[in-house]
């Protein structure tokens, strides 16, 4: 019965960790709305741009606004600025990689002691170096995010979330 609850309260600070992502979002001109899968872009205050400034903008009007959440939620650039910000807040948040000549990995947030992760991964490079003695070394290029996953996907599936830092390397750093 511990263990379920213990799983409650990882759901409640999840579920905490995304409002502060939309929100954090809403400051760079992303409005998220996971419930449409949606993000309109938005001005300073949060507020959806009215017709005429997205025009202005963005000429062509596009017919949904779909693709705009998926460019956040897939795009490297928006995720790892609104990331650094969360880590700033307090968040601890890391890329964890199965082995450290791992490629692919995850993207994962530490909630009351346990680490979850909610999106993936991938070095865009890989140096591997042999020092003199013949020992291994690994340098590795920058970490690019592929996607976050929408909280849904994390928090109906959260038990399988859950995992265990391997080889972690800081977000900042990626």
């Amino acid at each position: 019965m511990n263990h379920n609850k213990g799983y409650c309260e990882e759901t409640a600070a999840l579920e905490k960790f995304y409002i502060d992502l939309a929100d954090t979002a809403k400051k760079h001109g992303f409005l998220l709305n996971y419930f449409r899968a949606e993000a309109p872009p938005c001005d300073e205050e949060g507020n959806p741009l009215p017709l005429h400034e997205l025009l202005r903008i963005y000429g062509d009007l596009p017919k949904d606004w779909r693709w705009r959440y998926a460019v956040f939620l897939e795009s490297d650039e928006h995720i790892k600025r609104i990331l650094r910000e969360l880590i700033e807040k307090g968040y601890q948040i890391r890329f964890n990689f199965m082995a450290p000549d791992a490629i692919l990995g995850n993207v994962v947030v530490k909630v009351n002691g346990k680490w979850f992760a909610i999106g993936e991964c991938r070095k865009s490079s890989d140096i591997i170096l042999h020092d003199a003695r013949g020992e291994l070394l690994l340098e590795y290029g920058d970490i690019d995010v592929i996607r976050l996953w929408p909280p849904f996907y994390v928090l109906a599936n959260i038990k399988r979330m859950e995992t265990r830092i391997q080889n972690e390397i800081n977000v900042k750093e990626g």
